[in-house]
């Protein structure tokens, strides 16, 4: 039992290393994340590679679950665990007002200060969940089967 525990918090601190990882150039070039400096839309290379680093990151996650838990069941519990999380998220996305900002204090904003205001796109929001039930689960049925 304590191992399962052990199994799935061990997991979601993978996917956790994964995503920030994965985050890390975005920190460095902004412009890589944001349209404009005036703008608070995403470009299409910055949500390919988010969409990308949670894969490896919810494969990550399951392949650890899997190794540490040797078995399946703390797998699931991780996959369910995560994704629910990440529901929850994107409702509270779609709850989100689309910020009423002037392009001129959006260019004034600082990385972060842009990352608390914006609304990603429902479709984004609700994918990430379902990419990462999938990773989950595929990632600790690969270790399973070793």
């Amino acid at each position: 039992m304590l191992r399962s525990i052990v199994a799935v918090i061990a997991g979601y601190v993978a996917m956790f290393l994964v995503v920030m990882i994965g985050f890390a150039p975005a920190a460095i070039a902004p412009s890589f994340v944001w349209r404009g400096q005036d703008t608070l839309d995403l470009t299409t290379g910055f949500v390919v590679t988010t969409l990308l680093a949670s894969l490896l990151a919810a494969l990550a996650g399951g392949y650890v679950c899997a190794w540490i838990g040797r078995s399946f069941k703390p797998v699931i519990v991780l996959a369910a665990l995560a994704t629910l999380l990440g529901l929850t998220m994107a409702i509270q996305n779609t709850k989100k007002e689309q910020p009423s900002v002037t392009p001129d204090k959006i260019a004034a904003m600082s990385y972060m200060e842009k990352g608390q205001i914006s609304r990603e796109p429902d479709w984004y929001a609700f994918t990430t969940p379902v990419i990462c039930l999938v990773g989950v689960l595929l990632g600790g049925k690969l270790r399973v089967t070793k």
